[in-house]
């Protein structure tokens, strides 16, 4: 093929990176902040079809109805997205947690 450089694909890069931490559960008080103020995200990663994340909810009743309210254009309007509960990984008792997709994507 002569001098031709190769062409690396892979993924496109994200649509979106978020403004703050992608980890807030690793900075230090995360479990005392989550009993403060009943809830807390956990995680955040941008993906091609949106932000994909998780949030901790302090563990009060049984059942919970958690939603992520988000918005596009500095809260001229919002969307909300139903998060589900995560029944797998590690649990201290006292806070559940729930994961939630952003379609953000095309």
């Amino acid at each position: 093929l002569g001098d031709l450089e190769p062409v690396l694909f892979g993924p496109p890069p994200p649509l979106l990176e978020p403004l703050f931490p992608p980890q807030p559960c690793a900075s230090p008080g995360f479990a005392e902040r989550v009993r403060q103020h009943k809830v807390r995200l956990e995680w955040v990663r941008a993906e091609p079809a949106g932000l994909r994340g998780a949030v901790r909810v302090l563990n009060l009743a049984y059942e919970k109805a958690v939603s992520v309210r988000y918005t596009l254009n500095r809260w001229a309007s919002c969307a909300e997205v139903a998060a589900a509960y995560q029944s797998a990984g590690p649990t201290d008792g006292l806070t559940d947690r729930f994961a939630f997709l952003l379609p953000l994507g095309a």
